[in-house]
């Protein structure tokens, strides 16, 4: 069985950043990455035995709603494609003039 790998991240209301700790590799990598593009906003502050600490702004991070799950009748969705093909046509005719 794998070790437990974990993230976590601090947030205080009113503070400007917020701490991030993770062992998770694609974390530690995007994580790394960030600091190097923003140099400004994202602090390593630790990073050692496959782990990374950083400081990064607080409003980098929300909470995200699931996806809400429809039941539609077969009518609903040919409507709903219709519709959508239709923006698509209007989006792609704007861009063409």
């Amino acid at each position: 069985m794998a070790d437990p790998v974990e993230t976590s991240v601090n947030r205080m209301v009113g503070d400007k950043f917020c701490s991030v700790y993770t062992g998770e590799k694609k974390f530690v990598e995007e994580l790394r990455q960030y600091a190097k593009e923003y140099p400004n906003d994202v602090k390593i502050k630790s990073l050692g035995g496959g782990c990374v600490e950083a400081q990064v702004p607080f409003f980098w991070f929300k909470f995200v709603r699931p996806k809400r799950k429809r039941n539609m009748t077969e009518e609903q969705r040919k409507a709903t494609g219709e519709r959508l093909k239709q923006a698509r046509q209007k989006k792609e005719k704007e861009s063409i003039e």
